[in-house]
């Protein structure tokens, strides 16, 4: 049912597919369709979060990720994360227009806080001096940032695409690297 719903979206603006359309493209009864879900708005919720879960699953680290630099990691992140909305990717304008929904806002806050454990696990691996509270609020600052790079690159031509990943590359790059050293803006010197 929720691949049927993404499927429709190929064909039309998510506003207009009715349940009637949703149970003719699953090849299910509408009352069976009905059983799991009370109206639109429950499917495009499930789908909703459904896409999230796997987007979340693109940070997780697995043990080939062990011994990883950066740009590394940095670029498996995206190509999970580009896996994720390929597959998904007719949901973009659903998740903007639902993004402020109590359940998809609680979901989305539950996953960034996710994120950020992940990627915190991972700098701290990165970095083994890395308190766990910087290394949090460091993993928080990464998955924001691919996020919204990635849903940037969704809409935008190739040449700027190219730039938009560089510059934040670079920037996110640049952070760490002085996260490392010791000289990270938002951090005291210890002098």
């Amino acid at each position: 049912m929720l691949d049927a719903f993404e499927d429709l979206l190929a064909s039309r603006r998510f506003e207009d597919i009715t349940m009637d359309d949703l149970s003719r493209k699953a090849d299910i009864q509408v009352g069976s369709l009905y059983h799991f879900f009370p109206d639109m708005t429950a499917v495009i919720l499930t789908v909703l979060e459904r896409a999230l879960a796997d987007e979340g699953a693109a940070f997780e680290l697995v043990p080939s990720h062990e011994g990883l630099g950066f740009v590394d990691y940095l670029d498996g992140i995206e190509r999970r994360m580009e896996a994720v909305w390929h597959s998904h990717g007719r949901l973009l304008d659903v998740f903007f227009a639902y993004q402020r929904h109590p359940l998809i806002w609680k979901l989305t806050l539950q996953q960034r806080e996710r994120v950020a454990r992940l990627n915190a696990a991972w700098l701290r691996q990165l970095m083994p001096g890395l308190g766990a509270a910087r290394a949090l609020d460091l993993g928080r600052m990464i998955g924001m940032v691919m996020a919204v790079l990635l849903d940037n690159l969704a809409y935008l031509p190739d040449a700027a695409r190219r730039r938009l990943r560089r510059e934040t590359r670079t920037m996110l790059f640049r952070y760490v690297e002085a996260e490392r050293r010791g000289n990270a803006p938002g951090t005291r010197s210890s002098a």
